[in-house]
């Protein structure tokens, strides 16, 4: 998977539409990748590519469809914080998708035996050190989310809560 992601990030670079797009924004810069994973869907899953602006402050997302580039701009960032999203760089992954997707399930196995995957979310996104943020929409309806550091395999921010209780953020809250 990440190899696809660095392939999609390469593809995305040579496009005419990012090609314009960093013309008009050329304090911009990749900031993450989402993608919703389904192992026997592999090959079909594209990575969804988010390049943050960092004087408009928003993100521009690229997703590409069926051969085109589509793209998504300026979506509002949510934090607590205001601050400024780091520059993700591909060659600093050192534990690749597959190690961090082993290192989630034998955490959930331990601790959360009877919760099996339906869906996966994937975002890989730096702060401080690049994370894998796994979320998995289990099939007792539960969220069970971890990041694991993308660097060294250590892992943090664990979350189980159901679905139900899981609401979008605030936006009065993030001012």
């Amino acid at each position: 998977m990440l190899n696809k992601l660095k392939d999609s990030w390469e593809r995305l670079k040579k496009s005419q539409e990012y090609k314009d797009f960093i013309k008009k924004n050329k304090d911009s810069y990749l900031c993450a990748g989402f993608i919703i994973y389904k192992p026997e869907k592999e090959n079909e899953s594209e990575w969804q590519i988010d390049i943050y602006n960092k004087k408009t402050k928003k993100i521009a997302t690229f997703v590409s469809e069926k051969g085109k580039i589509i793209v998504k701009e300026t979506n509002e960032i949510f934090q607590k914080v205001k601050k400024d999203l780091e520059e993700l760089k591909l060659n600093e992954i050192k534990i690749d998708f597959d190690k961090a997707l082993k290192i989630f399930n034998k955490f959930r196995d331990e601790k959360y035996p009877k919760e099996k995957e339906m869906d996966v979310i994937v975002v890989i996104q730096k702060t401080n050190e690049p994370h894998w943020n796994i979320t998995y929409i289990t099939t007792g309806l539960n969220m069970l989310h971890l990041d694991v550091n993308a660097v060294n395999g250590k892992f943090d921010n664990e979350l189980f809560e159901p679905v139900m209780s899981f609401k979008a953020p605030d936006p009065k809250q993030t001012e």
